[in-house]
């Protein structure tokens, strides 16, 4: 499933300097800039974290952890890789919004967030109450919930 959802957003990128530019709101391509960015961060601060503090053995994919991390990006929401992935299916669509970029953005969101569930069941039978109790007080994908929670709770302590 993560190889589709990779080949949708490469042959949507594709597509993105193939296709015919609609011209809309010549704003929606600092909005598509925007969103990209915000993506990569996602992304990068998601990588980063679970490689430092994951406790990932040497030679291992940064998502092989040891220890579930729970702070950093991940006391914000739980899985800011995928929010990263889901963003970056929509910026094709904000430079370009066609029909085949959107069909492709709504595949690509589905596979995400299909994939992001079964994230969750995995992360339940590895860490059990553990990973329950974090999910209930951290959103899975919400990043301005997650945000305001974040803020809150450094306001209380």
């Amino acid at each position: 499933m993560h190889l589709l959802a990779a080949a949708i957003l490469v042959l949507e990128v594709i597509l993105l300097f193939v296709l015919d530019k609609i011209h809309v709101i010549e704003a929606l391509d600092w909005v598509g800039w925007f969103v990209w960015a915000l993506g990569m961060a996602m992304i990068v601060l998601s990588i980063t974290a679970l490689r430092r503090r994951g406790h990932v053995r040497p030679g291992s994919s940064f998502v092989e952890t040891q220890s579930l991390v729970t702070d950093g990006i991940f006391a914000i929401i739980r899985h800011p890789l995928y929010l990263g992935w889901t963003l970056m299916y929509a910026v094709p669509l904000l430079f370009n919004p066609r029909p085949e970029l959107a069909i492709l953005a709504l595949a690509g969101l589905v596979a995400v967030q299909v994939f992001s569930r079964q994230e969750e069941k995995n992360l339940i039978a590895q860490y059990g109450d553990e990973y329950l109790v974090y999910s209930a007080s951290v959103p899975r994908m919400d990043l301005l919930t997650g945000i305001l929670r974040a803020l809150r709770r450094r306001q209380e302590g």
